[in-house]
């Protein structure tokens, strides 16, 4: 590949690149970090979009862009590079000629193919990191994989709705992907954003503090998310961090979604009439006003200041709209003792099962 391997940074370069050079603890010594990386980008979407547009405006000076995808009309509110003469393009062909257009000084490949068993192991020995930027539950497992197999530091992002998340994965925490979801955990039951929508700027937003954490990583070899996994709720703008830990007995296992049991609506329903049972809704105030099955409502961003006590061994069922927050939530309640959590699978939006969206009944 031709990679940029010139590592000195020239006065042109110096000068597009000044407001970097005056930031704390930021020299040319970081910017010709950036200018020397490698990195691979899957995924030329709602996530790869921002993502690309702002590493190659920062001057990441090798990125491969892959994806075999064309651009649709449907694509356009969240993926911004693109145009109304762009449907029907490759995307990766018309990315990677608009970031040249931005940004002569580094050097842009666009794979228009899929990443996938035959070439996951040689992208990831030639790039320095890879970027998450896909919405299919297989490819992130098969990208996790190639990046543990490889030694590769991989940036996560996921974006659903209006809720997004993002991490590092298999930096010097050593935790990756699978680790926090376990193929069996998700069973297939998480969509995308052509089965469950998505707000056009929570992509972007996500996207960009994607790009953030991967020219921290390159810049400077380490990441704020680096062992830890960012939840955002861009409707009501609460974000929460919490520290993913490996157990000691299993050096590339986390253990925490062994106490985590997803259940359908009917089974969930029934254990919620037992008494031993606290139901828990994690989404916000505003959402339970407005619908509930019952219980309690602890929104994600406050159940950190949950009172009671791991020790009594309550078991705990937890809902939320789509079932991304109220895993999060169980993961966030095993870190902190609790062993017994039940999530309600796919959440409220994946019980309604008529034409009119209502939700069935619990008597």
């Amino acid at each position: 590949m031709p990679w940029m391997n010139t590592m000195d940074i020239t006065p042109t370069e110096t000068q597009r690149y000044s407001r970097h050079l005056l930031l704390p603890n930021f020299s040319s010594k970081e910017q010709e970090n950036l200018k020397r990386s490698r990195v691979l980008i899957i995924g030329a979407g709602g996530l790869g979009n921002p993502v690309a547009q702002y590493l190659a405006a920062a001057g990441v000076g090798n990125i491969t862009l892959m994806d075999d995808d064309i651009i649709e009309l449907s694509n356009l509110p969240r993926q911004v590079l693109f145009a109304e003469q762009d449907l029907g393009q490759p995307k990766v062909s018309i990315m990677a000629n608009k970031l040249r257009h931005l940004n002569s000084h580094v050097n842009i490949q666009a794979l228009p193919i899929a990443f996938d068993q035959g070439n996951a192991d040689e992208l990831c020995r030639n790039h320095d990191l890879v970027i998450d930027c896909c919405d299919h539950i297989s490819s992130k497992y098969r990208i996790d994989d190639a990046c543990r197999r490889n030694g590769r530091p991989l940036i996560f992002g996921a974006v659903s709705r209006f809720e997004g998340q993002v991490a590092l994965f298999h930096g010097t925490a050593g935790i990756g992907y699978s680790d926090v979801y376990p193929q069996s955990s998700l069973n297939g039951n998480i969509g995308n954003c052509e089965t469950l929508g998505v707000w056009g700027a929570s992509a972007g937003i996500i996207g960009s503090i994607m790009a953030s954490e991967a020219m921290q990583w390159l810049a400077f070899r380490k990441s704020t998310l680096d062992g830890r996994l960012l939840q955002a709720d861009l409707k009501n703008y609460t974000f929460h961090s919490f520290q993913l830990k490996l157990q000691p007995e299993a050096a590339h296992a986390i253990r925490y979604h062994d106490f985590i049991n997803e259940i359908d609506f009917a089974a969930f329903t029934a254990l919620m009439k037992e008494p031993q049972f606290e139901v828990i809704d994690v989404r916000e105030h505003h959402e339970h006003d407005a619908f509930h099955l019952g219980g309690r409502c602890i929104p994600l961003n406050e159940l950190m200041m949950h009172s009671a006590s791991p020790a009594d061994q309550t078991t705990m069922l937890l809902y939320c709209a789509s079932g991304i927050r109220s895993y999060q939530a169980a993961l966030l309640l095993a870190e902190l003792g609790y062993k017994n959590i039940i999530t309600l699978r796919g959440g409220l939006e994946g019980i309604r099962h008529d034409s009119n969206g209502s939700f069935p009944s619990m008597t």
